[in-house]
């Protein structure tokens, strides 16, 4: 179903869309991880079991675009930090306070019935330094941050490249009997967003094809991605004492 409405302002330039499941519980993760970044018009199916609600940030109107934020809430903000942030530094906060998993796992019970409320720090700098890990992993997951272009994962063995039967074994992902791809943590083949573990679904979407070169390049910066998030899940979690 069309949602002309909500999906328009993802057209008209250029825009950031927060993806957020209001009762991730159906989603039947045991952790909270309906989280997600788009700058494209998004299936409600995005997350297992369907659910993804999108929130532009900026809203389109013929004499311009606005922030899609209220009159209140942007008068918080200002009133909180004596300045109004960028609505971007906004959304990536948000962004980094939805992937700490102090936060995660405090507020469980409340996410798995409403949309998710966010705590504001009251110090300028914290704001500041969360909204920065936050826009990091927004490029991440986006496959825009310049690191990616330097994976830690290689492609190896000889073959079609077809994806026959998928599976994990000793750091390594198979696509076929003879072709992987090296080293990969378990922690990291195991990590969901959505309901789904990233690099099984993101392989189990081409079974029965042959994957092209940007295939196999974007597979290996979706490793670097989710191991890079990890890292800063840590590094968000040292700033929020305040959830």
């Amino acid at each position: 179903m069309p949602r002309p409405e909500v999906m328009s302002h993802m057209l008209k330039g250029e825009n950031l869309g927060l993806l957020v499941c209001r009762q991730w519980n159906v989603i039947g993760s045991e952790i909270y991880d309906t989280v997600f970044i788009t700058k494209y018009i998004t299936d409600l199916n995005l997350f297992r079991r369907g659910g993804a609600t999108l929130f532009p940030l900026y809203l389109y109107a013929p004499h311009g675009k606005q922030p899609n934020f209220t009159t209140e809430f942007r008068k918080y903000i200002k009133n909180l930090y004596g300045k109004e942030p960028a609505p971007e530094e906004i959304l990536y906060y948000i962004y980094a306070i939805l992937y700490s998993p102090t936060y995660r796992e405090k507020y469980k019970e409340q996410l798995k019935y409403n949309f998710p409320r966010i705590p504001f720090a009251e110090d300028y700098q914290k704001f500041k330094r969360l909204s920065e890990f936050g826009k990091k992993l927004v490029k991440l997951h986006l496959l825009e941050d310049e690191s990616l272009n330097f994976p830690s994962v290689k492609f190896k063995g000889k073959g079609t490249n077809e994806v026959e039967k998928v599976s994990y074994k000793n750091g390594k992902v198979y696509i076929n009997k003879n072709q992987y791809f090296e080293p990969v943590s378990e922690e990291i083949w195991n990590y969901k967003i959505g309901g789904y573990q990233v690099l099984k679904k993101w392989l189990s979407y081409r079974k029965g094809r042959k994957l092209t070169l940007e295939e196999i390049e974007t597979f290996m910066k979706t490793v670097k991605a989710l191991e890079e998030t990890i890292k800063l899940q840590e590094k968000i979690d040292m700033e929020t004492d305040f959830v």
